[in-house]
């Protein structure tokens, strides 16, 4: 059984905004690309007979969640078998006809650990398609003077209906003039620039053409577009989190080893004090009315491990938690530990990521890697490299 299909690659291009991860692994030819695609072929293969199909079918799957957490499971796997650790996969609880990810044996005890990925809601999901299918769509125009600059002013509940308008719209682009547009940038002039606007289904959608350099037009340019909407509002990073782990935190009962929660979030990047917040609670400011100089912070009783009567979960001794980690960044990125200090059954000072602990005066005390990821996987340091993800030379 083999994750990737046996045939000639010959496409370089970078992924569109559609693209599950798969479908472009699977596709995408340069050297770069090839050795990830290794990587995860002999990682696939050291999984046990009975483990591997289920992989496999999840990680060819279009859906990115499924694909994040096969993925997840054979990094951790991997990862567990180069530590030397004995190791079981599914094994039998005590108390339970449900199964945990894996049992490991270190030499300072058991433990169990589950895997899961803190993802988007379905409602997101949908909303990142919506938009990815917008930019793929616009991203077929063709400049060889402009850049193209995107303006989301207003979304709708249904994408909108851009290819109909796609002829006209280079027209428009093919009239410009690129001096013209330079000089109004060189003057500061930047709501001069020439635009379009694509009104349809709740969405108004603003293009702005932005000339290009001099000495770069009349070349070929991939996409068009060089500037995509900025994010804005408000963004809850610690909500997949805490959901991810409720989940899972009571999953099987009171275990005879430490139970170790693995989350990989796949969301906008959370910071380190995103994490700490969704464990121990979120940052509360209170400033009384007839007295603002005494404001003060403090945590809010809303965490997975801190809760409105104090110490909560304590079955779930250590969160392993991982942003953004896929099979081409494994030599970059690395999981976090975070120790439960409340843990019924705590786990010992055995894995060899960075690791987060609070002190007994109540300061979070950190634990540098104990092993750089290379030297984990027996990895060169410059992998996937040497040369740049769509170089074919």
């Amino acid at each position: 059984m083999t994750l990737f299909d046996d045939f000639e690659r010959t496409d370089a291009s970078p992924a569109s905004h559609l693209e599950d991860h798969f479908t472009f692994l699977n596709r995408v030819a340069t050297p770069y690309w090839q050795r990830v695609r290794a990587l995860l072929e002999a990682w696939i293969h050291r999984l046990p007979d009975g483990d591997r199909a289920d992989v496999v079918a999840r990680m060819r799957s279009r859906d990115r969640r499924q694909f994040l957490g096969a993925f997840w499971e054979t990094y951790l796997f991997v990862s567990f078998e180069r530590l030397g650790f004995g190791l079981t996969t599914h094994p039998e609880v005590p108390g339970s006809d449900r199964r945990p990810d894996f049992r490991i044996e270190t030499d300072q005890g058991p433990a169990y650990v589950e895997a899961t990925v803190a993802s988007s809601a379905n409602d997101e999901l949908a909303r990142d398609r919506r938009r990815g299918q917008i930019y793929d769509t616009i991203n077929q125009l063709t400049s060889r003077d402009f850049w193209l600059s995107l303006d989301l002013l207003s979304e709708g509940d249904d994408a909108p209906s851009i290819r109909p308008r796609l002829a006209a719209i280079q027209k428009w682009l093919d009239s410009l003039d690129a001096d013209d547009a330079s000089h109004l940038l060189a003057a500061g002039r930047f709501d001069d620039l020439p635009t379009c606007l694509i009104d349809d289904r709740g969405w108004s959608i603003r293009i702005t053409a932005l000339p290009r350099g001099a000495e770069s037009r009349d070349q070929e340019v991939g996409r068009p577009i060089g500037f995509y909407p900025t994010e804005g509002g408000f963004f809850d990073s610690r909500g997949p989190i805490l959901a991810a782990l409720r989940k899972k935190a009571g999953r099987y009962g009171k275990l005879d080893a430490p139970y170790v929660i693995a989350a990989m979030q796949d969301t906008m990047v959370s910071g380190e004090d995103d994490v700490f917040h969704a464990l121990f609670g979120s940052l509360r400011i209170t400033v009384p009315l007839d007295n603002p100089e005494a404001a003060r912070t403090a945590l809010g009783a809303d965490g997975f491990w801190r809760g409105p009567t104090g110490a909560q979960n304590t079955g779930v001794a250590a969160v392993l938690f991982a942003q953004n980690l896929y099979g081409w960044n494994i030599n970059t990125r690395t999981p976090d530990l975070w120790h439960n200090p409340w843990a019924h059954t705590p786990l010992g000072d055995l894995l060899p990521w960075r690791t987060h602990s609070i002190g007994t005066d109540g300061v979070v005390e950190t634990r540098e890697p104990l092993l750089e990821p290379h030297q984990l996987f027996e990895l060169p340091e410059e992998w996937p490299g040497p040369e740049g993800p769509f170089d074919l030379s």
